[in-house]
Protein backbone atom coordinates (compact mmCIF):
# COMPACT_ATOMS: atom_id res chain seq x y z
CA UNK A 1 0.00 0.00 0.00
CA UNK A 2 1.12 3.24 -0.71
CA UNK A 3 0.28 6.54 0.16
CA UNK A 4 1.00 9.91 -1.65
CA UNK A 5 1.63 13.59 -0.51
CA UNK A 6 -2.33 14.41 -1.07
CA UNK A 7 -3.66 11.37 1.37
CA UNK A 8 -1.64 12.14 4.14
CA UNK A 9 -3.10 15.98 4.39
CA UNK A 10 -4.97 16.04 8.02
CA UNK A 11 -8.69 17.27 7.17
CA UNK A 12 -9.93 19.94 9.30
CA UNK A 13 -13.65 20.49 10.40
CA UNK A 14 -14.49 23.93 11.44
CA UNK A 15 -17.86 24.90 13.05
CA UNK A 16 -19.30 28.21 13.12
CA UNK A 17 -21.38 28.52 16.79
CA UNK A 18 -22.84 31.82 14.88
CA UNK A 19 -26.37 31.99 14.45
CA UNK A 20 -27.82 31.78 10.74
CA UNK A 21 -29.61 35.14 9.24
CA UNK A 22 -32.50 33.55 8.87
CA UNK A 23 -32.33 32.33 12.73
CA UNK A 24 -33.98 33.90 15.35
CA UNK A 25 -32.19 33.90 18.69
CA UNK A 26 -33.81 33.90 22.04
CA UNK A 27 -33.26 35.56 25.34
CA UNK A 28 -34.74 35.33 28.31
CA UNK A 29 -36.70 38.25 29.67
CA UNK A 30 -37.50 38.47 33.28
CA UNK A 31 -40.77 40.61 33.91
CA UNK A 32 -42.32 42.01 37.13
CA UNK A 33 -45.71 43.23 37.93
CA UNK A 34 -46.03 47.30 38.70
CA UNK A 35 -49.39 47.29 40.92
CA UNK A 36 -50.57 51.31 41.26
CA UNK A 37 -53.70 52.68 43.27
CA UNK A 38 -54.64 56.21 44.88
CA UNK A 39 -56.62 56.04 48.12
CA UNK A 40 -59.89 58.20 48.56
CA UNK A 41 -59.00 62.01 47.50
CA UNK A 42 -56.96 61.20 43.90
CA UNK A 43 -56.35 59.52 40.96
CA UNK A 44 -52.78 58.23 39.32
CA UNK A 45 -52.49 58.06 35.81
CA UNK A 46 -51.26 54.53 35.62
CA UNK A 47 -52.74 51.74 37.37
CA UNK A 48 -49.29 49.75 36.26
CA UNK A 49 -48.94 46.23 34.42
CA UNK A 50 -46.31 43.85 33.62
CA UNK A 51 -43.18 45.10 32.34
CA UNK A 52 -39.54 43.84 31.03
CA UNK A 53 -36.88 44.30 34.06
CA UNK A 54 -34.76 47.40 33.79
CA UNK A 55 -38.20 49.32 31.87
CA UNK A 56 -38.61 52.67 33.89
CA UNK A 57 -42.22 53.74 34.29
CA UNK A 58 -43.61 57.10 35.12
CA UNK A 59 -46.70 57.82 37.27
CA UNK A 60 -48.55 60.49 38.16
CA UNK A 61 -50.40 61.23 41.26
CA UNK A 62 -53.64 64.01 41.27
CA UNK A 63 -55.45 65.04 43.77
CA UNK A 64 -59.23 65.56 43.87
CA UNK A 65 -60.57 69.20 44.19
CA UNK A 66 -60.59 69.81 47.78
CA UNK A 67 -57.63 67.56 48.52
CA UNK A 68 -53.89 67.45 48.68
CA UNK A 69 -51.31 64.87 47.41
CA UNK A 70 -49.29 64.27 50.60
CA UNK A 71 -46.64 61.64 48.71
CA UNK A 72 -46.36 57.44 47.98
CA UNK A 73 -46.36 54.84 49.78
CA UNK A 74 -42.53 54.17 49.17
CA UNK A 75 -41.80 57.61 50.75
CA UNK A 76 -41.77 59.74 47.63
CA UNK A 77 -43.19 63.03 48.21
CA UNK A 78 -43.54 64.47 44.36
CA UNK A 79 -46.93 63.81 42.35
CA UNK A 80 -44.91 62.20 39.70
CA UNK A 81 -42.04 59.55 40.42
CA UNK A 82 -40.26 57.56 38.04
CA UNK A 83 -39.99 54.09 38.94
CA UNK A 84 -37.07 51.31 37.42
CA UNK A 85 -38.87 47.98 37.65
CA UNK A 86 -36.69 45.65 39.30
CA UNK A 87 -38.89 43.68 41.35
CA UNK A 88 -42.80 43.44 42.00
CA UNK A 89 -44.05 46.54 43.06
CA UNK A 90 -47.10 48.27 44.80
CA UNK A 91 -47.01 51.65 45.20
CA UNK A 92 -50.45 53.85 46.33
CA UNK A 93 -50.58 57.62 46.43
CA UNK A 94 -51.83 59.07 49.12
CA UNK A 95 -54.26 62.27 49.28
CA UNK A 96 -55.58 63.96 52.49
CA UNK A 97 -58.44 66.76 52.69
CA UNK A 98 -56.90 70.43 52.21
CA UNK A 99 -57.30 70.87 56.10
CA UNK A 100 -57.66 75.23 55.74
CA UNK A 101 -60.06 74.66 52.85
CA UNK A 102 -62.54 72.58 55.03
CA UNK A 103 -62.00 74.97 57.72
CA UNK A 104 -63.35 77.60 55.66
CA UNK A 105 -65.75 75.42 53.94
CA UNK A 106 -67.37 74.08 56.99
CA UNK A 107 -67.51 77.60 58.74
CA UNK A 108 -69.57 78.93 55.31
CA UNK A 109 -71.64 75.95 56.02
CA UNK A 110 -72.57 77.56 60.12
CA UNK A 111 -70.52 75.69 62.07
CA UNK A 112 -68.53 77.99 64.54
CA UNK A 113 -64.52 77.42 63.60
CA UNK A 114 -63.53 75.78 67.00
CA UNK A 115 -66.19 73.24 66.07
CA UNK A 116 -65.11 72.44 62.87
CA UNK A 117 -61.28 72.66 64.14
CA UNK A 118 -62.45 70.09 66.51
CA UNK A 119 -63.72 67.82 63.76
CA UNK A 120 -61.12 67.95 61.60
CA UNK A 121 -58.16 67.21 64.08
CA UNK A 122 -59.93 65.98 67.21
CA UNK A 123 -58.49 68.33 69.60
CA UNK A 124 -60.42 70.99 70.86
CA UNK A 125 -59.36 74.34 69.14
CA UNK A 126 -58.65 75.74 73.15
CA UNK A 127 -56.23 72.88 73.57
CA UNK A 128 -54.79 73.45 70.12
CA UNK A 129 -54.20 77.15 70.28
CA UNK A 130 -50.91 76.99 72.29
CA UNK A 131 -49.13 74.38 70.45
CA UNK A 132 -49.99 75.95 66.69
CA UNK A 133 -48.45 79.74 68.66
CA UNK A 134 -45.46 77.65 69.36
CA UNK A 135 -44.83 76.14 66.14
CA UNK A 136 -45.65 79.82 64.06
CA UNK A 137 -43.06 81.39 66.32
CA UNK A 138 -40.24 78.73 65.61
CA UNK A 139 -41.13 78.83 61.60
CA UNK A 140 -41.70 82.52 62.32
CA UNK A 141 -37.90 82.69 63.84
CA UNK A 142 -36.49 80.14 61.43
CA UNK A 143 -37.62 82.24 58.27
CA UNK A 144 -35.50 85.36 59.14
Amino acid sequence: MTCSKEEEKETSIIQSTEPKANESQQTSVTQFNLTVSSEQGGSVSSEGGTYDEGTEVTITATPSSDYIFSGWSNGATENTITVKIDKNITLSAISGPDSILMLWKLGSYGLEFSKAFQYLYGVSWEDAKPIIAEIVAKTSLDNK
